[in-house]
């Protein structure tokens, strides 16, 4: 009984997947709205959506939600590399789509034949939630551009062929201290496989990426690494572009960023190294000033840093 709903989610965000949560029109409408064919759906299967929001559908009501947080977090990321999200606002997210899932069973069991207007103001209330959460967890700076347009813009996140991210960081293959992780690997993970394929212990990080052996879906600026494991951490552009961004934004997290910064410096073991790109100068004179580690550039845009004790 599962599937039907699961379409439902991916249509409503195809359906919407360009629409900016932040623009309203003239009278106050919002460009994010159900598609019509979900408004059918309600409308003439209204017995079917009554059982599976009924307590016998419990545990498909919570597969549900947890499948429309993964899928709404990969479009925000999708439109915008730059948001952020930890666990907590995963389950912060979850709680959202519980609750719309609950004004959703209301309607169901309060309406009948089921107007119109009460489908689309249970789906506006929940586009006003969703702007609320992305507000709360990534600050308003970030979204006032989507005020202006009806339609989104696409901050391009792109993953580079392996031989060319080899090259971009100075990689020596056989010179690489095992077991090596690359942050922000892509959802594909094309260096890693790379590596993994010239028997390389390679493993990657990221939030798009689908979990396996070598694999990690996680968010790396919100994962804690531990301490003296890696003999080498990679990072084409990931690293560099989000610490960045942050560093330059008026309501930036930067200084979230330094502290993983450290930690991921003190997850090197004694000779590994961190090696990302681009440089990030006035950090690395900071760096520069500890006994511990050793920074070396190579030209003007990447940059190691060697733990030597």
């Amino acid at each position: 009984m599962l599937k039907p709903f699961i379409r439902i989610v991916d249509h409503q965000l195809q359906y919407n997947g360009t629409k900016s949560l932040f623009y309203t029109g003239l009278k106050g409408s919002l460009a994010t709205e159900p598609a019509q064919e979900t408004i059918q759906l309600f409308k003439h299967d209204t017995e079917k959506l009554r059982a599976f929001f009924s307590p016998a559908h419990f545990q498909e009501q919570g597969q549900l939600i947890q499948y429309s947080t993964r899928k709404i977090i990969e479009l925000f990321i999708k439109t915008n590399q730059f948001l952020n999200f930890t666990s907590k606002d995963y389950a912060r997210l979850s709680v959202v789509n519980y609750t719309f899932m609950q004004q959703i069973r209301d309607i169901l069991h309060h309406h009948f034949p089921l107007p119109e207007q009460a489908i689309r103001a249970v789906f506006a209330v929940h586009y006003n939630q969703l702007r609320m959460f992305l507000i709360d967890t990534n600050g308003k700076d970030i979204f006032k551009k989507y005020e202006l347009s009806e339609h989104t813009f696409e901050i391009v996140c792109a993953e580079y062929r392996p031989e060319f991210q080899i090259c971009m960081l100075h990689l020596d293959l056989e010179q690489m201290m095992e077991p090596v992780l690359d942050i922000g690997c892509g959802h594909s993970g094309k260096l890693v496989n790379y590596l993994r394929a010239n028997g390389i212990e390679a493993y990657g990080m990221d939030r798009m990426v689908e979990d396996n052996g070598w694999f990690m879906n996680r968010n790396w600026s919100d994962t804690k690494f531990p301490d003296n494991h890696w003999g080498m951490m990679i990072s084409h552009m990931a690293f560099s572009n989000h610490f960045g961004h942050h560093l330059y934004r008026k309501d930036g997290k930067y200084r979230e960023y330094m502290t993983k910064f450290t930690n991921m410096l003190h997850s090197l073991k004694v000779g590994g190294s961190f090696v990302y790109t681009p440089q990030i100068p006035f950090l690395e004179d900071v760096i520069m000033t500890s006994e511990r580690f050793r920074v070396i550039k190579h030209g003007a845009v990447t940059t190691a840093i060697m733990k030597t004790e």
